[in-house]
Parts: C-alpha cells; sequence; structure tokens
C-alpha cells in the first residue's frame, strides 16, 4: 500500500507541474500571484464498511491571487482504482445564464464540493426533489464522482439523464454512470449490474433502498451507507474509458433528475 501510494504522489505531483507549466505559457502576460498546494492522505471513518475503509485521497489546488485556477483530486479505494488516473472533475457546476469558462461574478463554472446535493436543486441529500432537474458540465477525460448518504427509508426511483441544451454546453454521444460504494469507479459497482450503465446520451439506473427489491431490475442501495454517483462522457470500455464521446472541444453538458418508483 506504501509502495501504491509512493507511485501515485509522484504521478500527481508530475501531473501537477505539467497542468502550472501549461497555465504559465498560455497566460504569459500574467503574473501568477500566488500557488498554494495542499497534500493530504485521509484514512476513511471506520464506521464506512467494506473495501472503503482503505480509501485515501489528495488534492491539489493552485490559486492565481484569489482564485481557483485549478483543482484535481486522486481518491482511491486501494481494492478498486478510479478510471483516468484519478482525475476528477471538480468544475462541473454551473451558472446558469453565465457564460461558461469566463470569469464573472461569480465565476462560471463554480468549484463544487464533490457531494450530489450541490448539483441537484433544492436537494438537501439523495435523492432530493424528485422531477426537478440538476445541470452540470463534465470536461473531456474526466469523470464527476458527486458523494451521496442513503437514508433509513424504503425509496425507490430511477436515475435519468436527458439531452442538454445550449445553456449546459454541447451533447455527447455516450454517457457511462455507476452507483458504487468508490468514487470513479465503472468496474466493480458493487457488483451489481443494474449499479452501472453503459449506454448512449442518455442512459438511466433504477436504484432502490428496498431490500425485498428485484436486483434484475433495480441497483440495490444499503440503508444509512455512504455512496458514489460516478459519470463519464464515454462508453469505451476496452480502453478504460480514455476515449471520450464528448462532442465539445473540452466539455459537454449534462442534464439529469430522478423519477420517484414509489408505490
Amino acid at each position: 500500500m506504501n509502495t501504491e501510494k509512493t507511485q501515485s504522489q509522484a504521478h500527481f505531483k508530475h501531473y501537477k507541474l505539467s497542468i502550472l507549466v501549461l497555465f504559465v505559457l498560455y497566460n504569459f502576460s500574467s503574473t501568477l500571484l500566488a500557488i498554494e498546494t495542499n497534500q493530504k492522505l485521509i484514512e476513511e471513518n471506520e464506521s464506512i464498511k467494506g473495501s472503503f475503509n482503505d480509501s485515501w485521497v489528495m488534492t491539489d489546488q493552485i490559486m492565481f491571487g484569489n482564485d481557483l485556477i485549478f483543482q484535481s483530486s486522486f481518491e482511491f479505494c486501494s481494492s478498486q482504482p478510479p478510471i483516468l488516473n484519478g482525475i476528477e472533475d471538480f468544475s462541473i457546476k454551473l451558472v446558469l445564464g453565465a457564460p461558461f469558462n469566463q470569469p464573472g461574478s461569480p465565476s462560471n463554472p463554480l468549484i463544487y464540493d464533490g457531494t450530489y446535493n450541490d448539483i441537484a436543486p433544492g436537494s438537501n441529500d439523495w435523492p432530493g426533489v424528485y422531477g426537478t432537474q440538476g445541470y452540470m458540465t463534465l470536461s473531456k477525460n474526466r469523470y464527476a464522482a458527486m458523494q451521496f448518504n442513503t437514508d433509513s427509508s424504503n425509496e425507490k426511483a430511477k436515475f435519468v439523464f436527458t439531452t442538454p441544451g445550449n445553456g449546459q454546453g454541447p451533447p455527447t454521444n455516450a454517457t457511462t454512470v455507476s452507483i458504487s460504494t468508490c468514487p470513479g469507479d465503472f468496474t466493480t459497482h458493487l457488483n451489481q449490474s443494474r449499479c452501472l450503465a453503459v449506454g448512449g446520451a442518455t442512459p438511466n439506473i433504477r436504484w432502490s433502498l428496498d431490500p425485498n427489491t428485484n436486483p434484475a431490475t433495480h441497483c440495490l442501495l444499503e440503508k444509512n451507507r455512504t455512496y458514489y454517483l460516478n459519470i463519464v462522457h464515454s462508453n469505451s470500455t476496452e480502453d478504460g474509458y480514455s476515449t471520450s464521446a464528448c462532442t465539445g472541444a473540452s466539455y459537454c453538458g449534462i442534464i439529469f433528475n430522478q423519477t420517484s418508483e414509489n408505490n
């Protein structure tokens, strides 16, 4: 495990340096006022069961004055590493009606906090308000891993994608979504076939907290557990989702909602 962490840290530092060099070259007329780096290892709380016990995270931030210009996170379940070398997208939160990737007040996109309820409007936590749409962007060759917590109910619903409009960004030709206890996991996905949807532009996942639900139709989730909703603009399983299906130059839009299936 120590060897794995050391190798990942070395790769992470090289990646961070590459991003910084590109930024300076591209913005040669600007002065880089401050660089703040925060790398840390976090052992997960023992109350979280299963393989998630041995997860750890490294985060990195680069500041330009008081503005966050880059953030990346390497977060792992050691038993199930994330795709795309752990390059998670933290710039997925939209300011509706504001130009994408442009400075503003506030800037667009916003840096989100890594949780599902920070993206889903009107949401206190999973599943949020049924029928209410969530809007986000997702960069090419990056994934989103939105953390959420289940409650003690027998809730049952369907997570659905809708083709984005101009306000969210260009559409994608393929999207894969999974639910897992590991961020960035599109492989194990709880060892349930219904917890992974490798599809076209608008796949869906039906999920349930009712233990009596048929696992052939729904992804069965445990009550009072922490999970991740993982999304990537790719269905290229043969190369670890490295081939993006996003039609935009650098990002594509996403619209989603939850539809109740409670009786």
